[in-house]
């Protein structure tokens, strides 16, 4: 592991040299591909020194574990590892707990005697030092190959934990954390009833009324309901249907919402806020279905097997569970 962190000085300092070098000029004076350049630069170095972080939180977790002789965490006084980090670092504590978590991860423990044992996930561990993925990818894969590993065979963790690294290669942030959200359920069809029917029983709305004559709610949904939601905004809130109130309260054709030429000033939230109004006026006028003529549609996926055997799992559009 020392060649790993050897590996990210060096590439972090070989950074720092190309950005300065890009800094000698007036920013302003510089041409639109140079400023390019210097942003892909400026993200090289970050991730550089976000993986080199990692890689000292995890030692340092693992300095400050409860098994340790001496845990660093509490010699320092403090509670955890993460809040050490961001103490020393000057970081969140967010920041600092996924350093700790993915530098913990891909740093290999040691036996009482001192003596080093293999790392659990060497395919992560060996792709964050190389640079080939960041230390936010990282976390992600990890904690669904923590989540998976209990369900399968080391082989088939092995080998998933060589396709989510492919996966990482060419997906953005957002779209792996999509993918690994339903990674588990592949490995346990049979455990996404129970999930279901324990997020059924914890969805619902809550009314809180303020002193002030606020009206809130809290809306937790299941995925099927919360996607019948979803579309029912999309809706209302397509190119064609902007919500908007006269400012005088009157509306025209008797519609709470109508076009005009005026800029949208709204908030997103007063946005949805003023499409749930007419969501609500829509379904006391016994819509027969459509908005606008805008058909309310909710888009369900599922593989062939899924749909044959009614054994498997199915995604909602727009709902990521």
């Amino acid at each position: 592991m020392q060649v790993f962190t050897e590996t990210l000085l060096q590439e972090a300092v070989g950074r720092v040299r190309v950005v300065t070098q890009l800094l000698s000029g007036s920013l302003p004076g510089d041409s639109d591909t140079d400023l390019l350049a210097l942003t892909a630069e400026v993200g090289e170095l970050a991730r550089a020194v976000d993986t080199l972080a990692a890689r000292i939180a995890g030692e340092v977790a693992i300095r400050s574990e409860r098994e340790a002789i001496d845990p660093l965490a509490k010699r320092m006084g403090e509670k955890t590892a993460a809040l050490l980090i961001a103490r020393e670092a000057d970081v969140p504590v967010g920041r600092a707990a996924v350093w700790c978590r993915v530098g913990a991860a891909v740093t290999a423990p040691r036996t009482l005697a001192g003596q080093p044992l293999p790392v659990a996930f060497e395919a992560v561990a060996d792709a964050l030092g190389e640079g080939r993925i960041d230390v936010d990818r990282a976390r992600v894969i990890l904690d669904t190959l923590d989540e998976v590993a209990p369900l399968t065979t080391i082989e088939k963790l092995a080998g998933l934990e060589e396709r989510l690294l492919e996966h990482a290669a060419v997906y953005t942030r957002q779209e792996l954390i999509r993918f690994c959200r339903r990674v588990p359920e592949v490995f346990d069809p049979d455990g996404a009833e129970p999930r279901e029917d324990e997020i059924r029983a914890r969805a619902g709305v809550k009314e809180l009324r303020e002193r002030n004559g606020l009206l809130r709610w809290l809306v937790e949904a299941d995925p099927e309901r919360g996607g019948l939601i979803r579309a029912g905004f999309d809706a209302v809130l397509a190119p064609g249907r902007q919500v908007r109130f006269r400012t005088d309260g009157d509306t025209t054709d008797d519609d709470p919402l109508f076009d005009d030429d005026l800029a949208d000033a709204r908030t997103p939230a007063q946005r949805r806020l003023d499409a749930l109004v007419a969501m609500a006026v829509t379904s006391l006028r016994a819509d027969t279905g459509e908005v606008s003529g805008i058909a309310a549609t909710v888009l369900v996926t599922m593989d062939l097997d899924a749909l044959t055997t009614g054994v498997g799992t199915a995604t909602v559009a727009g709902v990521d569970t």
